[in-house]
């Protein structure tokens, strides 16, 4: 890829935000090295690798705690037989082994939940049996590169020697010096350390009083530090306990050293895997902090949607392009500072990073070719050094370019034509233009020069686009118009910078007197342009808004559906179960009747059974002829809250009237007197006996005819969609399981689900053993694993 057109677009910076992305030094290196890919297949490889890691960043998984140091050096030095690694070698292996194994497990529990798998195991196969490595390392060393010395009986009965000989040391010196013989020919009372052994600092004066070994002598000559006769052999045990420990230390390093010699296959397949996950997971976590999408591959097309430039942060305005099939050269117009030359970059700069594998800061359905070479001649290309015009650097460029684009190119030109004689440099422009549509790369230029306007409108294979000007507040908008070339607006610029109303006004009077017939009407044409397009905004803007209605209004009509087959099947059940207590209450009778004489006392009971049966199918017509209630009946608020269409009447209960219970502010409607003081009720798909003196009769105002009860709030009743046990104690949960089972069996819910969470299983056995033996429950599964997995039980009742 050209050089000078990845230093103007600036890439390099994106190339070093990736790789602070990167958990591997290795890695890191590999991404400074690593070139633009060309190559369409490498590069759609890449990206899907990109698009699974991505989706496992975006689940609930948490992301462990990792540290990847660097062992590549190490690897290689301890695979040279005799090589004896420190401690902190060891633990930068062990570190390294055991990090890797948890990114493998976190990628695969990811992947399990957000659905692909099966796309990871197609590139991350199963990790290398590194774990009982670390695990043997781990007991020598601790992640820091400390020793282990409590877990290794060696030596920790060495440094118990070790400090049993220091304190015997440390007391002797300390009695020595406190002597009154001794004492007054000393510095200092205090014992010191000098070359690793215990000493006194004598006065220069009393040498020779004091038999022992001379260390040292202060810089000034008036000390003299010696270990006297009486400390010899207790230094010599400190550093002979000493020399033990590190003979000791030794041999265990060197046999662990000999360990990870033995396995350094599996240690760098396993550097090797890790750094192969952190080449992708870094351009992942790129793409999820920067917003990218994955963009698709254009053939004949370069199409961007709301594209930003990475590098600007949330100042960047997002960009719509589109160079469609048959189109090869995009002019682009417009005021100066208005954004042609951020266009340039964010096409050229995303094309780049499309080809690195990562994912582009826009919208989705963009679509990006994949481009043999990027050229751009871009910004001022002046050289004092090698003696060149601005207009030198840019046609020296443009020459080069020229030579090497083809119709594979993408190509990149800012202010075309310009640094020298307007007509010269539109001219050259025009013939520039023409050779490229010959060689057919992409091309993207800006200019101030009318000629190319016009450029775009007259040739087939070209087309206009223009940057917004904002002419009520006289500023650039940085949006991309399409169809249109634009106006400098210079004059209107050179105002707000600053210069004097009469020069500026004076322009004006230049440009009225010298516009073109054409000029005018391309201005014409471009107001026009300009209105039609924030006219198709506005439509747009509206579409989604209708849309977003329409599956709102759709996601409404499926929940009342449900609501309905709910109620729907609860009155079955109800029915159900006055079916079976009549066939109980039939049977009973009829066995009375053939056991014993027919009474009339019996003859009696039959009739009333019969007339009872009748009264019930009766009360059930009537009720299946009352009207449904409206959409808007359905969505009333729960009956907790006193409905404003409700009013307080004075009268009794009597059947059919509507009441509401005082206890909980409940509403319904009175089906039969039961037995004693109570009536029987109808609350939603339940029938409960309630007390008169709980029932207060209401009326329904007339304007509201619509209201029924039969879909009234279960309240605290209700079962619940998802019982969550986590927290529970086992007797308490299958507690709460059985009332959510009675629950959901009058109420009608036939499915639902119980999250338990998996932890140590007792809450998950104990849960699946009463669901496995309960009557009611027709069948149980695991939840899918976005649902929850392991952790949760969706239950079917018969």
């Amino acid at each position: 890829m050209n050089r000078h057109s990845l230093r103007v677009l600036e890439f390099e910076k994106i190339r070093h935000r990736v790789r602070e992305r990167c958990l591997t030094d290795e890695a890191a290196a590999a991404i400074r090295r690593e070139r633009v890919r060309t190559e369409a297949g490498a590069i759609r490889a890449m990206l899907d690798r990109v698009e699974v890691l991505k989706s496992c960043l975006a689940t609930t998984v948490d992301f462990p705690d990792l540290s990847f140091p660097a062992v590549t050096a190490i690897l290689d030095r301890v695979a040279k037989e005799g090589t004896v690694l420190e401690p902190p070698e060891i633990a930068r292996i062990a570190l390294f082994a055991s990090s890797s194994h948890a990114l493998h497990r976190y990628l695969r529990a990811a992947a399990d939940a957000a659905g692909t798998a099966t796309r990871l195991a197609s590139f991350i196969g199963d990790h290398p049996p590194v774990r009982p490595i670390y695990e043997r390392l781990f007991r020598y060393v601790d992640p820091d590169g400390s020793v282990r010395e409590r877990e290794i009986p060696q030596l920790r009965a060495i440094r118990g020697e070790i400090l049993r000989a220091q304190q015997d040391l440390q007391k002797s010196a300390v009695s020595l010096a406190q002597r009154d013989d001794v004492k007054r020919l000393l510095s200092t009372s205090v014992p010191t350390q000098r070359d690793g052994r215990t000493v006194l600092a004598l006065k220069a004066d009393h040498r020779g009083k004091l038999h022992g070994i001379v260390h040292e002598v202060s810089g000034s000559g008036a000390t003299v530090f010696v270990e006297p006769e009486d400390l010899v052999a207790r230094n010599n045990a400190v550093v002979e306990a000493e020399n033990r420990y590190r003979n000791e230390l030794l041999r265990i390093m060197r046999d662990l050293s000999s360990f990870c010699r033995g396995a350094i296959g599996t240690l760098r397949d396993t550097r090797a895997l890790a750094v192969d996950i952190d080449l992708v997971l870094c351009r992942a976590r790129f793409a999820r902090d920067y917003g990218c999408e994955r963009a698709n591959p254009g053939v004949e097309r370069l199409l961007l949607r709301g594209a930003r430039h990475p590098l600007l942060g949330d100042a960047a305005v997002p960009i719509n392009v589109d160079m469609p099939d048959g189109k090869r050269v995009l002019i682009v117009t417009g005021p100066n500072t208005g954004g042609k030359t951020v266009t340039l970059k964010t096409i050229g700069l995303l094309a780049l990073m499309n080809q690195f594998g990562l994912e582009i800061p826009a919208g989705p359905g963009s679509e990006v070719p994949v481009f043999t070479g990027v050229f751009a001649d871009i910004g001022d290309e002046q050289s004092i050094e090698q003696n060149l015009s601005t207009f030198s650097g840019h046609m020296r460029n443009i020459a080069r370019i020229l030579n090497h684009a083809d119709d594979t190119s993408l190509v990149l030109l800012d202010e075309l034509g310009s640094g020298t004689d307007p007509e010269e440099g539109g001219a050259l422009a025009m013939a520039i233009l023409d050779e490229l549509l010959a060689r057919r790369p992409f091309t993207v230029v800006t200019t101030h020069h009318g000629r190319l306007k016009h450029y775009g409108f007259t040739h087939p294979q070209a087309l206009n686009a223009s940057v917004e000007f904002d002419s009520d507040s006289l500023r650039p908008t940085y949006h991309i118009i399409p169809g249109v070339p634009g106006s400098s607006h210079a004059v209107e610029i050179a105002s707000q910078m600053g210069i004097l109303r009469s020069v500026t006004s004076q322009a004006k009077a230049y440009l009225a007197g010298e516009e073109y017939d054409t000029g005018r009407i391309i201005r014409r044409l471009t107001d026009r342009e300009q209105e039609l397009h924030r006219q198709e905004q506005e439509i747009r803007r509206r579409e989604c808004v209708i849309d977003q209605e329409a599956r709102g209004f759709a996601a409404r009509a499926q929940d009342l559906e449900r609501r309905e087959q709910e109620v729907r099947s609860g009155r079955l059940r109800e029915l159900e179960q006055w079916a079976s207590e009549a066939r109980s209450r039939l049977e009973n009778l009829v066995r009375e009747i053939r056991e014993g004489e027919l009474t009339k006392e019996k003859t009696q009971a039959v009739k009333a059974f019969i007339a009872e049966i009748g009264d019930d199918l009766g009360r059930e017509r009537d009720s299946a002829a009352t009207p449904a209630r409206s959409v808007a009946g359905r969505d009333r608020p729960s009956a907790e809250v006193p409905d404003p269409a409700a009013t307080l009447d004075d009268s009794r209960p009597s059947e059919g009237v509507a009441v509401r219970l005082r206890s909980s502010g409940k509403e319904g409607v009175v089906q039969r007197r039961g037995k004693g003081t109570t009536w029987i009720v109808q609350l939603g798909p339940v029938r409960l006996p309630v007390e008169e003196h709980d029932l207060v009769p209401i009326r329904l105002r007339e304007e509201d005819p619509s209201v029924s009860y039969a879909g009234a709030s279960a309240g605290d009743h209700a079962p619940s969609l998802e019982l969550d046990l986590r927290g529970y104690r086992l007797e308490d949960a299958l507690a709460a399981v059985e009332r959510q089972i009675d629950r959901a069996l009058l109420s009608g819910l036939r499915d639902f689900g119980i999250v338990h969470g998996m932890g140590e299983g007792v809450l998950q056995q104990g849960v699946r053993e009463l669901l496995r033996e309960h009557p009611h429950v027709a069948a149980f599964e695991y939840a899918r694993p976005e649902e929850g997995g392991f952790g949760k039980t969706d239950v079917h009742l018969r």
